[in-house]
């Protein structure tokens, strides 16, 4: 009894199924599925039946209702648009698709593009947001409003460095110092160097912003303005150049330019040669050289102030000089207060007290060259002239055109010591003592702007002609 029972229920089940497949719905779906099933537990036979009546019933129901959705949903109209996707500057991303359907009040999301880092040597870009390329608005999803397509474009941000290591240690470590010195400017040996320099050279920057530039940066306008501060133009520039005619009762700048250049040449063309054969002498170990180079190099110790009133009481009528003068029965006359005299006396006071310094400088620079240069061109047989100019001054040559240089920097600055001897008197104006005299004793503070504005401009190409000549006059050596 059991088995037969076990059998009519597979035999049911297996018709259930089949009818199933005949009409897309489940056996237990309906309740005279159910009824079949457990009509058919008590007889074979109407269990059967019960089965395929209930497979046409299923069958014409559910082909009916499935022919009447069919119906509806072709009979209802739909519109669809399409999203058109443009990745911009990024064309490496990774994104869904470039287009998107979207149909007409429908909910929908935006595609939201990646990249793909593996496919980027240098730099990543992250996304930000999509823009509308009509009208340039940010574009995002929702329900669909719209009627016609849409074009966007994606918006990137590049600032994300990438760098890639590689398995090996030597490449890593390679790639990590290029890591540092494009991160990190102060970073590895380089960077310790450019930390260095820029310490050195942050306190001189630091001193030509603060005590020069700073300082200074009102004396470009001076020349254009009076002394109360408006602006009058080239009318300073115009009173300067009338100076030069002689007919200002104050100053004459034909007067003052040429005792500069005169001071100027007496420097560079008489003292320093003579400064380098004083060198050179004590160089060679003479006799009495330490109590020479003493007694020389003691004029630029003392001041400038106690050095001129021994100078002038030398010179003085009650002087040793004029002593001599009238042990001989002659008359000494006072040479600084005597025009046409009173400029050779002050050429000789910087002649006495213009030495210590370049000897010093010249003797320190002989005393580096190596001795068995000397000792082989003594060999050789050397004068003492040609060891002096053919050996000596090219192998100190780079401390005499650094003086060179600086003198002609300084040439309209070339003024002696006028201020101490004659006050501007007797025919001894200079540019520096005129500068000096219109600021002073004058008020003319915009003037004198003017004087040292001129000179400057002229003197700024002849050191950089008189720097070319110096690298073109001398060598390169090394010792």
């Amino acid at each position: 009894m059991n088995k037969k029972f076990w059998c009519v229920c597979f035999v049911a089940l297996l018709l259930g199924l089949s009818a199933c497949g005949d009409t897309g719905n489940s056996p237990f779906s309906s309740s005279d599925t159910g009824s079949s099933v457990s009509t058919g537990s008590s007889d074979t036979g109407s269990s059967s039946v019960g089965s395929s009546d209930t497979a046409s019933d299923s069958s014409s129901t559910g082909g009916s209702d499935t022919g009447s959705d069919t119906g509806s949903s072709s009979s209802e109209s739909t519109q669809t648009v399409t999203i058109y996707y443009d990745l911009g500057d990024c064309p490496n991303a990774t994104i869904p698709a470039l287009t998107q359907s979207v149909r007409v009040g429908d909910s929908f999301t935006l595609y939201v593009p990646y990249l793909d880092e593996s496919k980027v040597t240098t730099y990543g870009y992250d996304f930000i947001k999509w823009l509308n390329k009509a009208d340039n608005s940010e574009f995002t999803g929702g329900i669909c409003d719209f009627t016609q397509d849409v074009y966007l474009i994606a918006v990137w941000e590049n600032a994300r460095p990438i760098f890639r290591f590689k398995d090996n240690r030597k490449i890593r470590r390679k790639q990590m110092k290029e890591l540092q010195e494009k991160l990190g400017f102060f970073r590895g040996r380089k960077g310790k160097q450019r930390l260095f320099i820029l310490s050195m050279l942050a306190i001189p920057t630091l001193h030509f912003i603060v005590f020069w530039l700073w300082v200074n940066i009102d004396g470009l306008l001076l020349p254009f303005r009076n002394n109360v501060g408006d602006w009058i133009g080239w009318k300073n520039f115009e009173w300067v150049i009338a100076t030069f005619k002689g007919t200002n009762k104050y100053l004459d700048m034909t007067e003052a330019t040429r005792n500069t250049l005169i001071f100027f040449s007496w420097g560079l063309f008489v003292e320093m040669p003579i400064s380098v054969v004083l060198a050179y002498t004590f160089y060679k170990n003479l006799p009495g050289n330490k109590f020479f180079t003493i007694c020389l190099y003691l004029p630029s110790i003392i001041t400038g102030t106690v050095m001129t009133t021994i100078f002038k009481n030398f010179l003085s009528a009650d002087g040793p000089i004029a002593l001599i003068y009238a042990a001989q029965g002659k008359q000494w006359i006072y040479p600084i207060t005597q025009e046409g005299r009173s400029i050779p006396a002050m050429l000789a006071y910087d002649f006495w007290n213009g030495y210590g310094l370049n000897i010093i400088l010249f003797h320190s620079s002989m005393k580096r060259i190596p001795k068995e240069l000397f000792e082989s061109a003594s060999l050789d047989g050397i004068t003492l002239w040609k060891e002096l100019t053919q050996m000596i001054v090219p192998l100190i040559w780079p401390i005499l055109s650094t003086k060179l240089i600086l003198s002609v920097a300084g040439v309209f600055g070339a003024s002696g010591p006028i201020l101490l001897f004659t006050n501007g008197e007797y025919g001894t104006q200079t540019i520096g003592f005129a500068m000096y005299q219109q600021y002073k004793e004058y008020g003319q503070i915009a003037r004198a702007a003017t004087i040292g504005f001129i000179f400057t401009m002229i003197s700024l190409p002849l050191v950089f002609v008189t720097r070319w000549a110096a690298s073109k006059m001398g060598g390169e050596y090394e010792y």
